[in-house]
Protein backbone atom coordinates (compact mmCIF):
# COMPACT_ATOMS: atom_id res chain seq x y z
CA UNK A 1 0.00 0.00 0.00
CA UNK A 2 1.36 3.36 -0.91
CA UNK A 3 1.97 5.48 2.67
CA UNK A 4 0.42 8.69 1.36
CA UNK A 5 -1.94 10.18 -0.86
CA UNK A 6 -2.20 13.84 -1.64
CA UNK A 7 -0.01 14.40 1.77
CA UNK A 8 -2.10 12.65 3.65
CA UNK A 9 -1.60 9.48 5.22
CA UNK A 10 -3.37 6.29 3.57
CA UNK A 11 -3.50 4.39 6.50
CA UNK A 12 -5.49 6.78 8.33
CA UNK A 13 -7.43 8.14 5.22
CA UNK A 14 -8.36 4.36 5.56
CA UNK A 15 -10.33 5.38 9.00
CA UNK A 16 -12.33 8.25 7.65
CA UNK A 17 -15.46 8.74 5.19
CA UNK A 18 -13.57 11.24 2.95
CA UNK A 19 -13.60 11.04 -0.56
CA UNK A 20 -10.18 12.16 -2.75
CA UNK A 21 -12.46 14.97 -3.54
CA UNK A 22 -12.84 16.32 -0.07
CA UNK A 23 -8.85 15.39 0.13
CA UNK A 24 -8.37 17.99 -3.02
CA UNK A 25 -10.18 20.37 -1.31
CA UNK A 26 -8.02 19.59 2.43
CA UNK A 27 -5.38 19.83 0.41
CA UNK A 28 -6.24 23.45 -1.68
CA UNK A 29 -7.20 25.25 1.94
CA UNK A 30 -4.27 24.16 3.63
CA UNK A 31 -1.96 25.16 0.62
CA UNK A 32 -3.81 28.44 0.96
CA UNK A 33 -3.45 29.19 4.31
CA UNK A 34 -0.07 29.43 3.64
CA UNK A 35 0.56 31.54 0.77
CA UNK A 36 1.09 35.10 0.12
CA UNK A 37 -1.43 37.21 -1.81
CA UNK A 38 -4.54 35.77 -0.51
CA UNK A 39 -7.15 37.27 2.08
CA UNK A 40 -6.11 35.74 5.57
CA UNK A 41 -7.09 36.23 8.98
CA UNK A 42 -6.73 34.43 12.49
CA UNK A 43 -10.16 32.58 14.05
CA UNK A 44 -10.88 33.16 17.82
CA UNK A 45 -8.19 30.67 18.69
CA UNK A 46 -5.65 32.09 16.45
CA UNK A 47 -5.58 29.55 14.25
CA UNK A 48 -4.92 30.70 10.57
CA UNK A 49 -7.86 30.83 8.32
CA UNK A 50 -8.26 32.05 4.56
CA UNK A 51 -10.57 33.55 2.36
CA UNK A 52 -11.80 30.67 -0.43
CA UNK A 53 -13.53 32.37 -3.39
CA UNK A 54 -15.52 29.11 -4.49
CA UNK A 55 -15.56 29.79 -8.01
CA UNK A 56 -12.09 30.97 -7.99
CA UNK A 57 -11.48 27.12 -6.38
CA UNK A 58 -13.47 25.33 -9.46
CA UNK A 59 -11.37 27.04 -11.73
CA UNK A 60 -7.84 26.14 -10.20
CA UNK A 61 -8.79 22.87 -9.39
CA UNK A 62 -11.24 21.37 -12.77
CA UNK A 63 -10.50 18.21 -12.10
CA UNK A 64 -13.17 17.84 -9.46
CA UNK A 65 -15.82 18.60 -12.17
CA UNK A 66 -17.97 20.28 -9.26
CA UNK A 67 -20.68 23.13 -9.51
CA UNK A 68 -20.25 25.94 -7.11
CA UNK A 69 -23.42 24.30 -4.99
CA UNK A 70 -21.86 21.10 -5.00
CA UNK A 71 -18.99 22.42 -3.52
CA UNK A 72 -20.57 24.72 -0.96
CA UNK A 73 -21.93 21.96 0.16
CA UNK A 74 -18.59 19.69 0.26
CA UNK A 75 -17.09 22.36 2.30
CA UNK A 76 -20.55 22.52 4.79
CA UNK A 77 -19.94 19.06 5.61
CA UNK A 78 -16.43 18.84 6.14
CA UNK A 79 -16.78 21.73 8.03
CA UNK A 80 -20.09 20.09 10.15
CA UNK A 81 -17.79 16.84 10.28
CA UNK A 82 -14.49 18.83 11.81
CA UNK A 83 -12.13 18.55 9.00
CA UNK A 84 -12.10 22.16 8.35
CA UNK A 85 -12.86 25.75 10.67
CA UNK A 86 -15.07 28.12 9.37
CA UNK A 87 -15.72 32.24 9.86
CA UNK A 88 -18.38 34.23 7.96
CA UNK A 89 -17.39 37.91 8.08
CA UNK A 90 -19.51 40.68 6.66
CA UNK A 91 -17.79 43.28 3.95
CA UNK A 92 -17.51 46.87 5.11
CA UNK A 93 -20.27 48.67 3.93
CA UNK A 94 -22.80 45.47 4.87
CA UNK A 95 -22.99 44.35 1.48
CA UNK A 96 -22.29 40.64 1.59
CA UNK A 97 -20.02 38.52 3.30
CA UNK A 98 -16.71 36.19 2.65
CA UNK A 99 -16.53 32.76 4.59
CA UNK A 100 -12.88 32.17 5.77
CA UNK A 101 -10.99 28.58 6.13
CA UNK A 102 -8.83 26.86 7.80
CA UNK A 103 -7.91 23.41 8.39
CA UNK A 104 -8.32 21.39 12.06
CA UNK A 105 -6.63 19.65 14.19
CA UNK A 106 -8.41 16.59 12.94
CA UNK A 107 -7.23 17.00 9.38
CA UNK A 108 -3.67 17.72 10.12
CA UNK A 109 -3.37 14.50 12.12
CA UNK A 110 -4.13 13.12 8.83
CA UNK A 111 -1.01 14.60 6.91
CA UNK A 112 2.25 12.82 6.20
Amino acid sequence: MKYSILGFNQEKLLQTDLHLTDLVILQYIQQACGSTGMYHKLDSNGNPQVWVYHQKLIEDLPILRIAEGTLRNRLASLNQRGYIRSTVVANEGGRGSRTYYGITEMTMSLIY
